[in-house]
């Protein structure tokens, strides 16, 4: 078992040796033999990604919605996460999620 001082210590050499220089834009200057065979990156890491790539934070403006998706698939933050739901699931989804819903108004 791996313990907690060591995955902190992973997680910081990972942040410093990696997510570093890609924030600063230098990550092709990174040897292959710097990242993690099958691409596996150290967990609570996301934290530390400020790359800062959007100007300005975009909204929806639901008045205008089409529901097309289009949005969840180029938001480049993945914030934008569609979900089909049955009308069992809507009826005892909680009052948060209810309240941005919206009817359907595509033509399938």
């Amino acid at each position: 078992a791996v313990s907690a001082d060591e995955i902190k210590q992973r997680t910081a050499d990972f942040v410093k040796e990696i997510v570093e220089p890609v924030n600063l834009q230098e990550g092709n200057q990174l040897p292959v033999s710097t990242f993690q065979p099958g691409g596996r990156v150290a967990v609570g890491t996301s934290a530390s990604e400020k790359r800062g790539i959007a100007l300005k934070v975009p909204t929806v403006d639901m008045d205008k919605c089409t529901q097309c998706n289009y949005c969840s698939m180029i938001c480049p933050h993945a914030a934008v996460r569609p979900f089909l739901l049955t009308h069992d699931e809507v009826d005892s989804a909680p009052a948060t999620l209810k309240g941005g819903a919206r009817a359907a108004i595509g033509g399938g």
